[in-house]
């Protein structure tokens, strides 16, 4: 059932290519809306994603430890990946498989880490080093849902976490958070209609649209104050999939 809607996806998105083409070229459609629509394609995990030294570093490592338990995986970028997940928890069954910098193709071409470890869950993160480098958020909201399916068909239950709002500490923050709302907008609903579980962690560190300051040292990354807040918002999942 995934496939063929994913697959419907794909050829409803060729139509519209195809229409704007022939649009284009008739009625004169400006270019840069061709051009944006196009770059709209459903990103195939690996190909044609540029791996930095960062990323390649950290998959060479992830291919050699061999964590015990990894019932829990976390999937994410430096947001995530500066947490000590099991000591935050108290626990021993949580795996940190995120990369600092890592957009959401970085996560669909590694999905592999995740299959190799057989956990119980995995919660998602991420789109905010999309959106700062003008990555659409209809292509990251693309690539997420490609994520989702791919892990459920690895018998692997997906759990999405909101990308997180900046606060106006970081430069152009305003135009990042819009593009924050758009995608989480289309993540929920996407995952409500799907019956995957959606954590709406800017309730709790965000709620009014910017990362409330005393959760944060840079404007990004959290502070120990702020992980209290997110621990007690992912508390009733585990304990949901114990």
């Amino acid at each position: 059932m995934i496939n063929r809607r994913f697959y419907l996806s794909v050829l409803s998105n060729i139509i519209t290519l195809l229409l704007l083409v022939y649009l284009s070229v008739h009625y004169s459609v400006p270019s840069k809306l061709i051009k944006k629509i196009v770059s709209l394609q459903p990103a195939n995990a690996g190909k044609g994603y540029k791996l930095s030294k960062a990323y390649t570093s950290m998959r060479s490592r992830f291919s050699v430890y061999k964590p015990k338990n990894a019932k829990f995986i976390i999937l994410g970028d430096s947001i995530c990946s500066e947490v000590e997940w099991n000591e935050l928890f108290s626990r021993d069954d949580i795996v940190n498989r995120c990369i600092p910098g890592d957009k959401t193709g970085g996560y669909l071409h590694r999905l592999e880490d995740i299959y190799s470890l057989n956990p119980k869950l995995c919660f998602i993160m991420g789109g905010f080093n999309d959106i700062a480098n003008g990555v659409p958020t209809l292509q990251i909201f693309i690539n997420i849902k490609q994520i989702t399916h791919r892990l459920i068909k690895h018998d692997i239950t997906p759990v999405i976490l909101s990308t997180l709002y900046v606060s106006s500490k970081k430069s152009n923050y305003k135009k990042i958070n819009m593009n924050v709302k758009e995608l989480n907008i289309s993540i929920e609903k996407y995952a409500h209609n799907e019956d995957i579980d959606y954590i709406d962690i800017n309730s709790v560190l965000a709620p009014h649209g910017l990362l409330n300051e005393n959760y944060t040292f840079d404007g990004l990354h959290i502070s120990g104050n702020g992980l209290i807040k997110w621990r007690d918002k992912l508390l009733p999942a585990l304990l949901k999939y114990q």
